[in-house]
């Protein structure tokens, strides 16, 4: 059983005579407790209890064992006394030092000094904050929607159940148009055909219709 700082204990101790300090297993954690000394005769208020949940759990159509309703109550009591888990702040295992006591002096002297009034204005503004946060994180959000044109336009077509365009982006010196003009211009077969030809050798470029045809792969000469 880990053994705590005395340093610790004794700092505590002149926060409050009623804290003590004891390693809790599991979570395996420090934990920090107020008159964990029971009054009176603890094992008969832990008889009296294991005695109720024993008998709550009859009504239910289980049968429990003294023995593990008697754990339960000395856990319930034990847990009651419970001031807080020293840990990190994602939950993790903390040593025992002094930053457990300048916790409790903070918490002592809001007991001693805030009013019910004092930490309702605290719970209050804390959560404002979290809420202002919360709305600046989402509004950034779509203040960034709102500003890219191109995302408006795809929802827009895709809520109105039309086909989103693509962008393509056309090299410089290249007349996009003029591949577009001559397709229309002419017989539809042939574009068709040119197509198919584009498709089959991969080189974006297609085949002569002359006589003496282009060899595969080979660009045609305009």
């Amino acid at each position: 059983m880990p053994v705590p700082d005395r340093s610790v204990v004794a700092a505590l101790k002149r926060i409050d005579q009623g804290l003590s300090v004891a390693f809790v297993d599991p979570p395996g954690r420090w934990g920090v407790y107020h008159d964990l000394q029971l009054d009176g005769n603890p094992d008969a208020e832990i008889d009296r209890l294991a005695q109720e949940i024993q008998l709550d759990g009859m009504r239910m159509g289980y049968m429990l064992a003294k023995a593990d309703c008697a754990q339960t109550a000395k856990n319930a009591l034990v847990a009651r006394k419970l001031v807080c888990y020293v840990v990190d702040d994602d939950g993790g295992y903390r040593t025992l030092d002094n930053r457990i006591v300048q916790k409790l002096e903070r918490m002592d002297y809001l007991r001693r000094n805030c009013g019910l009034r004092d930490w309702r204005q605290m719970l209050n503004a804390r959560a404002d904050a979290l809420r202002r946060s919360r709305e600046t994180a989402q509004g950034d959000v779509w203040q960034c929607i709102q500003r890219d044109r191109i995302f408006a336009s795809q929802v827009s077509d895709i809520l109105w159940g039309v086909r989103p365009t693509r962008s393509v982006i056309v090299p410089e010196g290249v007349d996009a148009y003029d591949r577009e003009r001559t397709e229309q211009a002419g017989d539809p077969e042939a574009a068709g055909e040119e197509a198919d030809a584009d498709r089959e050798h991969g080189s974006g470029l297609a085949a002569s219709d002359g006589g003496d045809a282009a060899v595969s792969g080979d660009a045609v000469q305009r």
